[in-house]
């Protein structure tokens, strides 16, 4: 299609792996705070709390996802199938958390998984594309990121309308992880020149 930007393949897997989880975690981003509060019986406050705990670990998740990236014994793969494998961990807890202490250790993950996905991100797409492409690529990627979460609370929402059944939403999310999971392991090649060149 030649109106779409040409850039290589993996970028436009990357992004659309992305999407599909964003999908998954749309399900959830608005209704978790209605579900956590109206139904397990925690209170406003301690819901935000959790949901805040996200961004301290995420902070924490930058610095790791950076580092994790950018190491010969890691590189961008193994460090995007760990974002991808502790965001899905993260969401099954919330799908089984009954009381504070489990929604903030989903959250932490949760924060945790996001934080390290983007740095990993950001240097697969400097990778693979030259300097012109760049900002494209970043943009088609943050497109997936916004589209998928979009399309998310609107399923999400046909979802809970039909069938009530808040905890399915988790699961989702969960498994759209799972995906992304797939996406990385099966059609992204490790591009930190370090590690290919060694290997």
């Amino acid at each position: 299609m030649g109106f779409l930007p040409r850039l290589q393949h993996q970028v436009w897997l990357l992004a659309f792996g992305r999407l599909l989880s964003q999908v998954g975690t749309g399900f959830t981003l608005f209704y978790a705070p209605i579900f956590f509060v109206n139904q397990v019986g925690l209170s406003a406050t301690a819901v935000g709390v959790g949901i805040g705990s996200a961004s301290i670990s995420g902070v924490i998740g930058r610095a790791m996802g950076g580092s994790f990236s950018d190491s010969k014994f890691w590189g961008r793969r193994r460090t995007l199938l760990l974002s991808a494998m502790i965001s899905a961990i993260a969401s099954f807890a919330l799908a089984i958390a009954h009381d504070f202490p489990t929604f903030v250790i989903g959250n932490l993950l949760m924060g945790l998984g996001t934080g390290i996905y983007w740095p990993a991100t950001e240097a697969v797409v400097a990778d693979l594309t030259t300097a012109e492409q760049r900002n494209e690529a970043y943009s088609i990627t943050r497109l997936s990121d916004a589209l998928g979460l979009g399309i998310g609370v609107v399923l999400g929402g046909l979802l809970i309308s039909t069938t009530g059944l808040y905890r399915a939403l988790f699961v989702i999310d969960g498994i759209s992880f799972l995906v992304f999971f797939g996406v990385i392991y099966w059609l992204i090649k490790e591009t930190n020149r370090s590690i290919t060149t060694h290997s």
